[in-house]
């Protein structure tokens, strides 16, 4: 290989690398921007008159789903909570703390997180549906 041949190939070995760095990292990047922004949270003690706070949560996550703003992260406290979300936004955390049972997700925005939920008797046929991109679901539980 002369010398031409080699900067070209170590051209082309490092744009695949930064391509492969910039699909991996793109929805991790946008995960660890939403955990820096408000939080938010939701308790089964709790009321959607509330601010949303950890001293006064929300009730519903439909009510965090309907209220925050991209880059949020929403804190659902342990508890049993009947309802099946619907998240057409985008750049939101969903993280559940102790054990969260609900009837499930429909995920249609992007670079959102839905981790630790216990989805049980889900609407459908399906505990979590995913129809955005570079969605994380991590660490839930479906039967």
């Amino acid at each position: 290989m002369n010398k031409i041949e080699y900067r070209l190939m170590s051209a082309i070995v490092l744009l695949a690398l930064t391509f492969e760095n910039y699909i991996s990292v793109g929805a991790s990047y946008s995960l660890a921007a939403a955990a820096s922004a408000n939080t938010y949270y939701v308790s089964v003690t709790g009321d959607d008159s509330n601010p949303g706070t950890e001293s006064a949560p929300w009730r519903t996550i439909q009510k965090a789903v309907d209220t925050v703003a991209d880059e949020s992260t929403v804190t659902v406290m342990a508890g049993n909570y009947s309802e099946a979300i619907d998240l057409e936004k985008s750049n939101i955390r969903f993280i559940a703390t102790g054990t969260v049972i609900m009837e499930g997700f429909t995920v249609a925005g992007d670079n959102n997180e839905v981790n630790g939920f216990t989805i049980t008797n889900p609407d459908s046929n399906y505990g979590i549906m995913v129809s955005g991109n570079n969605n994380l679901i991590e660490d839930n539980e479906i039967y």
